[in-house]
Formats: C-alpha cells, structure tokens, sequence
C-alpha cells in the first residue's frame, strides 16, 4: 500500500458494516495453530448507530468472553504436541484440544456480577474445541437471549437454554440476573465432544468460568428486557439467476494404516492455481460436502453470509467416485454428480444460525448450503491506494486449525 516505509506495511480497514464482534489473528501459512496458540489473537469490536440507539447493557455489564482450551506444563508455561502420529508430518496433529479452559486468558475463572442484566459478547478462539454451553444455576440451566452472531444482530431475540458454539463463531446474548439471589453461583457447563460430533478423544471440559452474585445493584438496571428488543430486519439473500452452484468437497486423507496425511477442499493443495471466480456485485450458493468424520468450521474471508440448508447424502459412495474422478484426470464430463447421491430433504439451519455468519459447520455426511453476496470493500479517501483491485483474492478455509494449516484452505478471486 501506498505510504509505507521501508519495512513497513500499513493496512486500513473500512469499517462499512452494521455493528458486530469480529476477531482478527495471525495468518502465517502452516503455524496459524501454533501463534494463535500462543496468543496472537484479539477481539473488534465495531459500533454502529442502530446499536447505540438500543438499550443494551454498556460498559462493565457488556463482557466480551473468548473460550480457549489449553494445556499446562507443571510450571505454567504453555504446551502444545511437537510430535505428530504421521510420518508424512512429523511435527503435525490432525487433532488438538486442551485439557484446562481459559477465559481472556485466564484458566477456570469468575465474574463477579450484580443483579442486572448482562451483555455477553462469545467468542471461540479455541484450536479445534467446539462448545455446547449453558449457564447452570442450581439445578436448573438459565436461560438466555440469543441478540446476535457472527456478523451483527439477528431479526429478532431468540430464548435458547443451551447453544453450540464452532470455532471461530461468536454469538451475542444477554443473560438476565436481574432475579438472582445473592450469594449464587452460575456455573457455565459445556458437554460438546471431541472432535465433534463424532467423539473418540475424550478430552472433555465440563465446566468453564463461574458468575458469582456478590455485588449489590451499583445503578439501575434501564436497559430493554432481551425480549423486548426491537432489533433490525434481515433480507433473506437471494442467489443471482443463471449462476450454477459451486461444490466443495472435503476429505480427510488417510494413508495405508489410516493415519492422517492431510485434508483438503476438492483434493486441492493451497497452493494450487485458483479455479473459482465469482463476478462482484453476484450472489451464489456454496455447498460444503464433508465426506469426512469431522464437522468442519467452514469460514470464507470478505463476506457476511446467510446459512441456506444443509441436506444427508451417501458420503462413501460420493467419496470413492470422487476420488476415481480425481485419479482419472478431472474430466468435467465425468465428475460425479452430486444430486445422485442425495438422500432426504433439505433441512433448515438451527434457528440460532438464522442471521450473517461467516462460520458454517458442514457437518459430516451433509451437503452444506449458503449464500453469498460478493461485494468489495469501498476505499477510504483519506488513505492512499486502499481502492479494491482485480482479481481480488481472498480464501476460504476450516477453521479448525490444525486442518487449516495442513491444506484445507484454497484461495478463490472477485473479479469484474
């Protein structure tokens, strides 16, 4: 970009969307998982007029809260697998989760809350962990409002007493502890397994953090009651007509003994020539289909989009054609084809994936269906050369980042 100095490089970002929690962190190809192990990560948090025009808790009662799993050496340090079960690479794990949640980074700790209503602001920042969250209080689980996700606000509230949470999605709620006694403690529990949903690790992390009730009301609570919030309309994103439905496939590569080799999207290597090129200014369907045990965390950088539908297929059979067609040469006239291998109907996204996301979990032996707007970002005239150029590359990739550093990540290109 124009206006650095040597050894320098200086980035602007737009900022032109509705208010959302979004997350940044280090990209280096290959040890993504090990800097943003080590921290490299952090929350931004972008405001909007809409937003400050609600009623919402602010402050200290807004609390961003990112989920990591850890491991600890015995004296505190950090510690992560140097050796993997693969010859094909040696230093890599297909699979990681700690055994000691941490929380901004703090292991197993405690908000000490009053009796209002609170702004929780999650994000997963873990590895690989998925979490299946609920605030336990007694002998109950509390329930909460669903407000928001990935990329801003839902339609409208949502009450939830548990949620699934991916890595790399964040959700926005509000937890109301208006009624709560002092001297309680809300435990917040998670029972998701790993890997998800398929299990087999036992790595579990039944309890999280803990909200304890030993603050008196410091003000009044005037904040909207979560399901009282009028919040703002989504349009439902409709795919440009004439436009044919992009698929990526997903398999996890094993070799003779089963031992993980690599995953990939369409049995493509990153670094291979990039083959899809939506036009800007169109909308298409993407479809996920995961012939793998894993659900993946499928994330797209640029855009915000909406989860279309997920449908069961035959996984085996759609692989082993699949892979056929690969080692046959990839001719178009004889690539599997997809419809044949389907099985039910569509199934609608959970009511707590209604909204802009830019995580969708393709689970295993679905077809995952989303919809995608393709606009660039606008330049910022105080700043030189921030215009958008073509092809503008950007990638998509899981985001369990174990699998993305060893090649389940492909760049695709906006052009005009």
């Amino acid at each position: 970009m124009d206006g650095a100095r040597s050894n320098e490089a200086v980035y602007a970002y737009t900022s032109h969307q509705q208010a959302a929690m979004l997350w940044y962190h280090d990209h280096a190809m290959a040890i993504t998982r090990l800097n943003n192990y080590a921290g490299l990560a952090g929350l931004y948090l972008i405001r909007d007029p809409f937003e400050e025009g609600l009623a919402l808790p602010r402050g200290d009662f807004e609390v961003p809260l990112v989920l990591q799993d850890r491991n600890f050496t015995p004296d505190g340090a950090l510690s992560y697998p140097a050796k993997g079960p693969s010859p094909y690479h040696p230093k890599w794990n297909p699979n990681f989760f700690g055994d000691t949640p941490v929380v901004n980074g703090k292991a197993y700790p405690f908000l000490a809350v009053e009796p209002r209503r609170y702004r929780l602001r999650f994000l997963n920042g873990s590895n690989q962990r998925f979490f299946h969250f609920w605030f336990q209080d007694g002998d109950t689980r509390r329930p909460f409002w669903l407000i928001g996700t990935d990329g801003g606000f839902r339609a409208a509230p949502l009450r939830l007493t548990s949620v699934l949470l991916a890595p790399a999605s964040r959700l926005d709620l509000i937890l109301d502890l208006t009624q709560v006694p002092q001297g309680s403690r809300i435990t917040l529990m998670n029972d998701a397994t790993t890997p998800y949903p398929q299990g087999g690790k036992d790595v579990p992390m039944p309890e999280i953090m803990q909200f304890q009730m030993t603050k008196t009301l410091s003000s009044p609570d005037r904040t909207t009651p979560a399901q009282q919030l009028a919040l703002r309309p989504i349009t439902p994103l409709a795919p440009t007509p004439g436009l044919p439905r992009r698929e990526f496939v997903l398999i996890a590569n094993k070799d003779a003994v089963g031992e993980s080799t690599h995953l990939a999207i369409n049995q493509r290597l990153f670094n291979d020539p990039v083959e899809d090129f939506p036009k800007v200014g169109t909308s298409e369907i993407w479809e996920y289909v995961n012939t793998s045990g894993d659900a993946h965390p499928m994330h797209v950088h640029l855009v915000q989009f909406q989860i279309l539908n997920r449908q069961k297929f035959d996984a085996a059979s759609y692989q082993a054609a699949y892979k056929t067609w690969v080692s046959g040469g990839r001719d178009p006239a004889d690539k599997p084809i997809l419809t044949r291998y389907l099985q039910g109907d569509p199934i609608a996204p959970m009511p707590e994936e209604m909204g802009w996301k830019d995580i969708v979990i393709a689970y295993p032996g679905m077809v995952s269906r989303i919809v995608l707007r393709f606009d660039l970002p606008e330049p910022i005239a105080a700043v030189p050369g921030t215009r958008s150029e073509f092809p503008a590359e950007y990638i998509q990739h899981c985001h369990m980042l174990e699998h993305e550093d060893n090649e389940m990540m492909r760049p695709w290109q906006v052009i005009r």
